[in-house]
Parts: structure tokens; C-alpha cells; sequence
């Protein structure tokens, strides 16, 4: 049986999937990613991490002009729900993000986890 944070999960992922735009090998993730307002103070997101300083705790990605910040109470979930660390995370793998905007420049990052398709 599935875990109530993992079948949460599952269904934000679910509800990006039917907001934002899908992705492969053959369609590229565009320019600009579809950020959505949760309507709780969160926005939320799938992209591609183009970069993650594991010292800093700072992730860039592919179409999304803030930084992420990753800190101690950031959830970071693999492809089977289990929690990893930040090295175990790669650039390129397509992640959801949920967080709160800080700034124009910037996200807290409450929950990052690997998705297969963006």
C-alpha cells in the first residue's frame, strides 16, 4: 500500500500533467515552462534542472528564470517515492517542482521529485 505522501504526490503530478505541456525526446521541453498558482502562496512546475550545486544548495532549470533553493526542509522524492539527496539528482532528469516564490529571482523549494516525462 502506497504512502499518503506518495499518492499526494502522484496526484500533483497528475494535475500537471493535464496543465502543462508534455515532453520527449521528439518535443523538446519549450522556452518557457508552465508555472501554476496552487491558489496556497505555492507555484508549481515540471522543467529540467540544468544545473545543481550541491554546496549551495541552488538548482537552475531549463525555461524557468528564478533559482531554486534547496534547504533542509525540502522534500526530494526518486521515481519510486522514496526520499534521496540532493547529489542523487541530475541534471537532465525531469523534475516537479513545488515552492514558494521568494523573490522575482527566486523559489523555496518544498518538494522536488524525479518525473520520467515532462
Amino acid at each position: 500500500m502506497k504512502s499518503e505522501l506518495y499518492q499526494a504526490i502522484l496526484l500533483i503530478s497528475l494535475m500537471l500533467s493535464a496543465i502543462g505541456q508534455g515532453c520527449s525526446e521528439n518535443n523538446p521541453v519549450e522556452q518557457t515552462a508552465n508555472i501554476a498558482a496552487t491558489g496556497d502562496r505555492y507555484i508549481q512546475f515540471k522543467a529540467v534542472p540544468t544545473s545543481i550545486n550541491i554546496n549551495t544548495g541552488k538548482v537552475t532549470f531549463k525555461g524557468i528564470p528564478e533559482v531554486g533553493i534547496i534547504n533542509d526542509d525540502t522534500q526530494l522524492i526518486d521515481l519510486d517515492g522514496n526520499s534521496i539527496e540532493l547529489e542523487a539528482l541530475n541534471p537532465d532528469d525531469g523534475v516537479l517542482v513545488r515552492g514558494i516564490k521568494l523573490a522575482e529571482d527566486a523559489i523555496i523549494i518544498s518538494l522536488m521529485m524525479e518525473v520520467v516525462e515532462i
